[in-house]
């Protein structure tokens, strides 16, 4: 398989274990690139999980002590020499199968740069990397097919979701992760713009196909409140370098002229922002109101709020009991995951069976 995973990883060597597991589970012959910036016990762990799957799996191992996951992307990218490549978090899961389609689709359709599938949230028991699955929900995965960058730019951040998990083409991918360290805000770095070049570049094509897992924990990074975030002093000068860089493939795409594309990359980050100063308003009013008023709002909206809890907790048990039904279209390609996840490490730390 012409593609390449790369994964950045910090003190989780038990789940990145879990994940070397599921593709050696599989026979993934791909290429899986790690860029480790752990302490020295998980390194440990992680390289000799490494050694016993070596025969197995062709996994290229980096050691970057003091990096954060975006300057690990950064690197990481110059090392891959596949025609294809994503990333995934240590915890998330591309499942073999709906990689191969996308995979399959961007050699038949040189329009598209990058393709997606369905992808959903999962949850294991008290956060662990083993133990009992919940589905909680589908992780919407974009299609963004407009004829010009300008076009998918406004639409991406109009309707915004995170681009990244997608197969992308090797040239696009390193595009979009050089230099992004020189963003020293870590949202416009690690997402935004990334995200926002992806779609500048290219079109994204989404496929129906099961081809996600997230796992959602408390270990994951929670973005600032927003009013603390663009009074950060290192907000405007990440917003002007995303913006330029922005522009610049605007130009190249486009063709045309700088400042009309600044003002159209302004234009999309002003998108974003302003769904952000919104939920705020709407939040810090609430909170401003005498407390009657909370209260009664808080009792208006109890039919409303049940029917919603009522709706997610059923979806939730329909959506693990459809995909475990053998006669599910997704059960083939579920199963190896759900077995990765569900079951301990057995008397080996390379083992899921």
């Amino acid at each position: 398989m012409d593609v390449t995973l790369i994964v950045a990883t910090f003190n989780r060597s038990e789940f990145l274990i879990r994940l070397l597991n599921y593709y050696s589970y599989t026979k993934f012959d791909g290429t899986i690139i790690i860029g480790d910036s752990s302490n020295i016990d998980h390194i440990v762990r992680t390289k000799a999980a490494i050694e016993n799957l070596s025969y197995k799996l062709n996994i290229q191992y980096m050691e970057y002590p003091g990096l954060n996951s975006t300057q690990a992307y950064e690197k990481l990218a110059d090392l891959v020499n596949t025609p294809y490549v994503t990333l995934l978090g240590d915890d998330d899961f591309v499942l073999k199968a709906g990689l191969l389609e996308c995979c399959e689709f961007l050699s038949k359709n040189p329009e598209y740069i990058a393709a997606n599938g369905k992808a959903w949230v999962f949850e294991v028991e008290n956060g662990e990397a083993y133990g009992t699955v919940d589905i909680t929900g589908a992780y919407p995965q974009p299609m963004i097919n407009a004829s010009s960058a300008s076009d998918r730019l406004l639409f991406h951040m109009r309707h915004y979701t995170v681009t990244l998990f997608s197969v992308f083409r090797l040239e696009a991918w390193q595009e979009i992760w050089r230099d992004v360290s020189l963003i020293k805000d870590r949202a416009f770095g690690s997402e935004l713009l990334p995200c926002g070049l992806s779609v500048a570049l290219g079109k994204v094509a989404h496929l129906d196909c099961l081809y996600l897992m997230r796992q959602s924990n408390n270990q994951r990074y929670i973005e600032p409140e927003f009013d603390l975030w663009i009074t950060d002093p290192k907000w405007f000068l990440s917003h002007q370098i995303a913006c330029d860089r922005l522009a610049e493939v605007l130009v190249t795409v486009d063709n045309i002229d700088y400042d009309d594309a600044f003002v159209i990359a302004r234009k999309g980050f002003w998108f974003y922002l302003s769904r952000g100063v919104f939920e705020q308003f709407q939040e810090n009013h609430r909170q401003s109101l005498p407390h009657w008023k909370r209260w009664i709002q808080d009792w208006l909206s109890i039919p409303q709020l049940w029917r919603l809890f009522r709706r997610k907790k059923e979806n939730r048990s329909v959506g693990l009991k459809s995909f475990l039904k053998t006669t599910s279209p997704d059960h083939g390609d579920f199963m190896p995951f759900y077995r990765a996840v569900t079951k301990p490490l057995c008397g080996s730390n390379t083992s899921v069976e």
